[in-house]
């Protein structure tokens, strides 16, 4: 019977061809040592999903999975084997600030460096940034010397100087711009000989999952926050299952995990799902996803409302339906990306027309700026040209935000003020906090994706329920609309 080769024996053979690297026949051995080497040999193991990353040859790679799953000792053993599998090469393992590296990424470097043999460790280097020189397994090209190879730590958020790499591993890459990233990878170019193969070079990274909004969904998936297509992914990910690394945790460590976790942070941490948590306080901290959102609510007919900002570069549009006691559904949104005035608003009415066929009515609220917009003439000039009257007034920042936050926090008869569509995820992640304050805990920080649309938002609400001037009519509140509560509020 023909043996079929698995992917570690096809990747050995395919590594065995290349210059420089020979010896390769206890390379699965050399891993478990590398992760698992505090047990006797005989009951070394190494995750699944692990040694797939680890044996993979992809130019880049991501290694996304719950808290618990190895993401850090995965990705700081694939720079120890290719460091001790080719000679001569630079390599960096990187986190966002020097000091979280210096305090969380280099303990589990040096948890890595005491299973390896002594003498691995050549030499080092301890002032910022550190720099290790590593002993080699293997031979020289053509069986000259063995050249160490390099591995120096590093802070993104610093300046990185004129380093060239042969690759590297960014820990908590959720953390780190995209600028920051593709940064690096334009620093990988170091070759330790010129013939050196240019499958060789490549970097990875770890991270926690997060929003779907985040620049790593994309990067690896090619999607957008909305499910669309926009791209080629540029990494190819692994998503370790989250209990592949039980057998090295606390028996009650997910137990103590679901206790100490909103919903929300269970799905990132917990689940290992693409999730919806971010940095900083959230703007609106009375909004609650459990409460606020709901699935595939629907339109009643009659009046359409339609909330618009017109962002620079990324104007915005939700459209909602008010019922005669003032409760406010947010049925689907809409933003802009390098989107000139006319098309957008093409785009707009095309929307409309697709989704909400039934309307009889349409009542648009927009940014109070609307009149000194320019894009290929005045916004407010194209509006009418497109046939909408545009509604809007002087809107206050504290006073419209406060009115906001309060109709977060208002209940009508058992039932949210404001309720959103679940596929609504651009303003939901918004409110969730990507749309957050700034350092000192006051200034919500213009970040110019989630605050285009909660301004469309706080723009409607102030017009529909301000305290300067209502400018809602009885007649555009259709009766249609006084729908019964579907969920008690609690």
């Amino acid at each position: 019977m023909t043996h079929r080769k698995s992917k570690f024996e096809h990747w050995r053979d395919r590594q065995k061809e290349k210059k420089g690297v020979t010896e390769l026949s206890s390379i699965e051995d050399l891993v478990k040592l590398m992760l698992d080497g505090k047990r006797a040999p005989e009951d070394r193991q190494v995750n699944p999903t692990q040694m797939e990353y680890l044996l993979s040859d992809a130019k880049l790679k991501a290694y996304m999975g719950p808290a618990g799953v190895a993401k850090t000792s995965t990705g700081v053993a694939d720079i120890f084997l290719k460091a001790l599998l080719m000679p001569g090469t630079k390599w960096f393992i990187a986190r966002r600030d020097y000091n979280d590296l210096n305090e969380t990424t280099l303990r589990t470097a040096l948890n890595v460096l005491n299973n390896l043999p002594d003498g691995t460790l050549l030499d080092r280097q301890k002032m910022a940034p550190q720099k290790w020189w590593i002993r080699p397994i293997v031979h020289g090209v053509n069986g000259a010397a063995t050249e160490p190879s390099e591995i120096t730590f590093l802070g993104l958020s610093d300046y990185v100087g004129g380093y060239e790499f042969t690759g590297g591993f960014i820990d908590e890459a959720d953390e780190v711009t995209q600028n920051n990233f593709m940064q690096m990878v334009g620093r990988l170019r170091y070759k330790p000989y010129p013939d050196f193969p240019d499958e060789n070079f490549g970097m990875g990274c770890a991270f926690n999952p997060p929003s779907m909004s985040h620049w790593l969904y994309t990067a690896c998936t090619g999607l957008d926050i909305t499910g669309a297509k926009v791209a080629a992914p540029v990494m190819t990910l692994f998503r370790p299952r989250k209990t592949e690394n039980d057998r090295n945790l606390p028996k009650n460590y997910r137990a103590l995990q679901i206790a100490s976790m909103s919903t929300e942070l269970q799905q990132r941490y917990v689940d290992g799902a693409w999730g919806n948590t971010f940095p900083g306080e959230p703007v609106i901290r009375q909004f609650r996803q459990a409460v606020h959102v709901r699935p595939k609510l629907q339109f009643n007919g009659g009046t359409l409302f339609r909330f618009w900002d017109f962002g620079y570069n990324r104007p915005a549009v939700l459209f909602a339906q008010v019922a005669m006691d003032g409760r406010t559904q947010i049925l689907k949104e809409f933003l802009g990306h390098h989107i000139e005035g006319t098309k957008f608003i093409e785009t707009v009415i095309a929307q409309t027309a697709r989704a909400f066929p039934y309307a009889e009515k349409f009542v648009d609220y927009g940014d109070p700026a609307v009149a000194q917009h320019k894009d290929t003439g005045s916004m407010l000039a194209l509006l009418n040209n497109a046939g909408i009257l545009m509604r809007y007034q002087r809107t206050p920042f504290e006073l419209s935000m406060q009115m906001l936050r309060k109709r977060f926090e208002t209940l009508i008869e058992g039932e949210p003020a404001i309720v959103i569509d679940e596929s609504c995820r651009i303003i939901i992640d918004g409110l969730l906090g990507g749309y957050h304050l700034k350092e000192d805990g006051v200034t919500p920080r213009k970040d110019g994706q989630f605050d285009h649309e909660i301004d469309a938002l706080r723009y409607g609400m102030y017009n529909l329920f301000g305290l300067a001037l209502s400018s809602v009519r009885p007649e555009d509140l259709p009766r249609s609309l006084a729908y019964k509560p579907q969920r008690k509020f609690s």
